[in-house]
């Protein structure tokens, strides 16, 4: 994100308007001194971007940055997706969660693979949870049929696109 003709090529093909997107920087990702990278960050959020930091808990991350660059997101690393009975990771969880909380910024907790995780993390506070408990990594190509079989509202014209596509049958 320090590179200035990225974030010229993302407006490029997205055009100004970058509401719903999210941009990912993890916590090992280099910060520079120059401030390019927040100018850069800047840009994407003054265009509706939002920023997050993945991986959170695993790097070198400093508190500065969390605060300097203003993220609006904070993934908790599969690190910390811990069990009931595992006291230091779910300290650890619950610190993450007030510091998010104080800096306006929600939290994700990724690498949740069992219902015990879920029922603890919700417990925790953490907003969203992502890992295979809820599904697989998923190509492109399933994804309206994977979210169709989950119930979820699926555009009208993607049956007949799937369908075109041999992935799928219209209604």
């Amino acid at each position: 994100m320090a590179n200035s003709a990225l974030i010229d090529y993302i407006f490029s093909c997205f055009g100004s308007d970058l509401d719903g997107l999210n941009f990912e920087l993890t916590e090992t990702a280099p910060y520079d001194e120059k401030g390019l990278l927040s100018a850069n960050l800047e840009r994407l959020r003054a265009a509706g971007a939002q920023i997050s930091l993945d991986d959170f808990g695993t790097g070198y991350a400093s508190l500065i940055n969390l605060r300097r660059f203003g993220f609006k997101e904070v993934k908790i690393d599969a690190e910390f997706a811990c069990s009931p009975g595992q006291t230091e990771s779910i300290a650890m969880v619950k610190a993450i969660v007030a510091m998010a909380a104080a800096l306006d910024a929600r939290t994700v907790a990724e690498g949740i693979e069992t219902a015990d995780q879920v029922g603890l993390m919700q417990e925790l506070g953490v907003d969203l949870l992502q890992g295979h408990f809820f599904s697989y990594p998923l190509p492109c190509s399933r994804l309206l049929d994977w979210l169709d079989q989950q119930g979820f509202p699926v555009p009208a014209a993607a049956p007949a696109q799937r369908a075109r596509s041999g992935k799928g049958k219209p209604r």
